[in-house]
């Protein structure tokens, strides 16, 4: 007796002359892939600030991180699904303790998540592009307003202020939380960079970021990075997306051991 399992996949399409994003469920058994499901659509899309990030947290539900699509008021629009990190049961549909009831959003007031993650306290943490300056890693509280477009960072009571702020802009791809002995990296947030083109350790203690420093250059920009199962990180490369300088054999994964 074989059980299903998931792969979850957030989909950008376009859908006469506008761009969407979609949530599919896709059925794996048998190491065979089929029923494609949507359990979210009409996500905003856009060529840039599009996000795209989705995860399980240790809560068992799925995380879904969405840029503002170009259009900035939606950030702090409760009707709208972009400019926001969204909360799912696995099959979609909305947790009973969300903040708002009946509604998928679990934060908001966000530009252009990048990456999520959790440490072994369940803090959620969330890396976000700024527009040209101003890029953010966030502590992501329920209910929260992250201040896009009106804070970029901190500045007002009235908003969740960054944990930290890159000016100038490093472009922050994913995030994660390293928990393994496999390298020497203690208990700390990993960070890839786009135009900053490194990998970041991020030394935390008590939801706050006491030092940093780059782990890992020379390979061009990095879109994400995730601690495998075997403790071992591994990074993806995103040289071919029309702003990096590849060569024939890019983009990689790479699985980094020491």
């Amino acid at each position: 007796m074989y059980k299903n399992h998931y792969l979850y996949v957030f989909y950008t399409y376009q859908d006469g002359d506008k761009l969407w994003n979609k949530v599919l469920r896709i059925t794996e058994l048998n190491n065979r892939l089929s029923d494609a499901q949507v359990i979210l659509d009409k996500i905003p899309g856009a060529e840039f600030d599009d996000g795209g990030v989705i995860k399980f947290g240790p809560d068992k539900k799925l995380y879904v991180g969405t840029g503002d699509a170009t259009n900035d008021t939606a950030s702090q629009d409760l009707k709208s699904l972009a400019g926001k990190i969204l909360r799912l049961n696995n099959d979609g549909s909305i947790p009973s303790d969300n903040p708002i009831t009946g509604s998928p959003v679990f934060s908001y007031g966000h530009r252009d998540p990048q990456g999520l993650t959790w440490d072994n306290r369940g803090n959620l943490y969330e890396s976000e592009q700024g527009p040209t300056k101003n890029d953010e890693i966030n502590l992501i509280k329920s209910g929260q307003n992250y201040g896009w477009p009106a804070q970029e960072c901190s500045g007002s009571k009235e908003y969740t202020d960054a944990l930290i702020c890159y000016n100038p802009s490093l472009e922050p791809g994913g995030i994660t939380y390293y928990s393994s002995n496999k390298l020497d990296l203690g208990n700390s947030l990993v960070m890839a960079t786009l135009r900053g083109t490194n990998l970041y350790q991020l030394t935390i203690g008590n939801g706050t970021i006491t030092s940093q420093k780059i782990i890992l250059d020379g390979l061009g920009r990095i879109r994400d990075v995730n601690m495998g199962p075997d403790g071992y990180l591994y990074i993806l490369t995103g040289n071919t997306d029309g702003r990096g300088f590849p060569d024939k054999t890019d983009d990689k994964l790479l699985r980094i051991v020491k």
